[in-house]
């Protein structure tokens, strides 16, 4: 791919969240047989790594700096020294309203830093790609934090008006999952990624 991709959440990460929802599950499965509740692992909690090569994503928390800040910073260091993104894909949690697995949308933000805008462009070929309109629910965005949360780090990090941002908000994959649904789930987030990629 071309510079387009550098900083945007690497598609393959879908598939991935797909292994991690499927392990969720099955933590779940097994947490709930478990008495009592076993020792927490401070070490591994405590263990840290830098990741090397090339920034294909960055997991960052939405919460507040107070309890956040250590973790925002260790996140959005990893753009030190890297390409600056032209397009950002950014996955938030959408803790609100009705929309799907993935909510859309192809608008501009408004931030205290300016305004933020969105890769109109790849949003139309991404919906023109989809089955289904991935906007339906976008009102979610109306009052969400967690996608404005991480354009804020990006205005403060990256030169002002240098990349565009493609804002997807997630809703719960967990909810309402059985067995028999889970292949469902990952075959969505895998025709998603297939997309996306597409759009690219």
């Amino acid at each position: 791919t071309d510079d387009r991709g550098l900083g945007v959440l690497h598609s393959d990460l879908l598939v991935d969240l797909c292994v991690l929802m499927l392990a969720h599950v099955e933590l779940h499965e097994e947490f709930a047989f478990l008495d009592p509740r076993p020792l927490l692992d401070e070490e591994e909690i405590r263990r840290e790594g830098s990741p090397a090569g090339r920034l294909a994503g960055i997991i960052a928390p939405h919460i507040d700096l107070h309890r956040g800040g250590p973790l925002f910073a260790k996140a959005y260091a990893r753009l030190r020294g890297e390409v600056p993104p032209r397009t950002v894909l950014i996955f938030g949690t959408a803790h609100f309203g009705e929309g799907g697995a993935y909510i859309l949308s192809p608008k501009d933000f408004e931030t205290p830093l300016g305004r933020a805008e969105a890769d109109r462009v790849f949003c139309e070929t991404l919906l023109s790609a989809c089955g289904e309109d991935l906007t339906s629910g976008e009102l979610a965005h109306r009052s969400e934090h967690s996608i404005e949360f991480q354009v804020l780090f990006l205005q403060h990090l990256l030169p002002k008006g240098s990349f565009t941002m493609i804002p997807i908000l997630c809703g719960s994959l967990l909810e309402g999952l059985s067995k028999d649904t889970r292949r469902a789930y990952i075959e969505k987030a895998l025709k998603l990624k297939s997309q996306i990629k597409g759009a690219m």
